[in-house]
């Protein structure tokens, strides 16, 4: 059995697309084939409530899950969805400090962070960028990106 990619949609910050981003990758990637699962680790649970909206005729083309407490319990609890999925995409609380958020940081493959290029929007990556530094010298696997939402036109 192979672990599934585990893909975080992570930001300090409310407001800078993370559900938005975690839906679409998450429905996309199952639209293209692969078996995903769509993690729900905000306790505002807004990715399960809009998946949850789909018409019954067009469901959401992912299995919602919600994920809580450490990054042991994360495990524990993905273990039934593990060999039914390709890729779990986690939707992140918006806070850098919240043990879900570090949760996922420490388990995720990938961590996207999505980004409207403002100065504050930009600002608020560096407490992620400080936290992604010290866990890739425990765990130098993981790689980050950067996602713009949108492009400044001049």
């Amino acid at each position: 059995m192979t672990a599934p990619t585990l893909i975080a949609l992570i930001s300090q910050k409310g407001g800078s697309g993370k559900t938005t981003v975690a839906m679409q990758l998450a429905a996309g990637l199952a639209l293209e084939g692969y078996r995903v699962a769509l993690a729900d680790l905000d306790p505002q649970e807004s990715a399960s409530r809009w998946a949850a909206s789909a018409p019954p005729e067009a469901p959401f083309a992912a299995e919602v899950i919600r994920l809580t407490g450490s990054a042991a319990e994360m495990t524990k609890a993905l273990r039934p969805v593990a060999n039914k999925v390709d890729i779990v995409v986690m939707d992140c609380p918006p806070s850098i400090e919240h043990p879900h958020t570090m949760s996922a940081l420490d388990l995720c493959d990938f961590g996207i962070l999505p980004v409207v290029p403002s100065p504050t929007d930009l600002w608020s990556t560096r407490g992620i960028e400080c936290l992604n530094i010290a866990r890739q010298l425990r765990r130098p696997k993981p790689r980050r990106v950067l996602f713009p939402r949108s492009l400044l036109h001049i």
